[in-house]
């Protein structure tokens, strides 16, 4: 519900903006009756999200309790910079003032969205920014992160046996068996088999 107060502020410097609200929750009845003027879309089903981010300018995520935030990487991975709090979650993923921006308090989250708003640079630079943010959270990337950070890089080494049950493998791969190019997730899998049946 911080929400209209800080469009209120930002509304004031900037007349012309229109807030777009997406989806439901229990505070959006007390939400419409604070911001009459904002166009409420409801559920947005997953096929309509990246139209929708690609034609909004900027992401508010007023919210101190996000966890990782998923809603973050989908906005980014549509070139759409987010603003939100400097806590954990969305400051693991923001980088403030390159592909979006974080405040520390609700009276900074206005000033931080005006001054994207009047940046014509800046707004092309974060947009960039976040696309290429988004492009560091696909899912092989990850696990090779993991595997690399745990000792285990995926290279069979002298000493780790090879995998002894392939069926798990061909069932969970994404890739065909066979193919020669084994997933990061197929390793995986490898890994924990080999583990399992020492």
């Amino acid at each position: 519900m911080q929400l209209p107060a800080i469009y209120s502020v930002v509304k004031q410097e900037f007349p012309e903006i229109r807030l777009a609200v997406a989806g439901a929750g229990p505070a959006l009845d007390r939400l419409r009756a604070a911001l009459p003027d904002a166009l409420y879309l409801g559920w947005v089903d997953t096929e309509d999200l990246p139209r929708l981010y690609s034609a909004a300018d900027l992401l508010l995520l007023p919210s101190r309790f996000d966890a990782f935030g998923c809603v973050v990487l989908e906005a980014m991975s549509c070139g759409l910079p987010v603003v939100a709090y400097n806590t954990k979650g969305p400051k693991d993923i923001i980088r403030n003032g390159v592909n979006g921006l974080l405040a520390e308090s609700e009276a900074e989250f206005p000033s931080l969205i005006a001054r994207y708003l009047a940046d014509d640079q800046l707004q092309k630079s974060m947009r960039s920014s976040a696309l290429e943010t988004s492009s560091n959270y696909r899912a092989d990337d990850i696990l090779k992160r993991l595997l690399e950070d745990i000792g285990l890089s995926g290279r069979r080494g002298a000493g780790r046996p090879a995998p002894r049950n392939r069926s798990s493998r061909q069932m969970y791969s994404r890739q065909p068996a066979g193919s020669g190019h084994p997933s990061i997730l197929s390793e995986l899998l490898d890994i924990v088999s080999a583990g399992a049946s020492d």
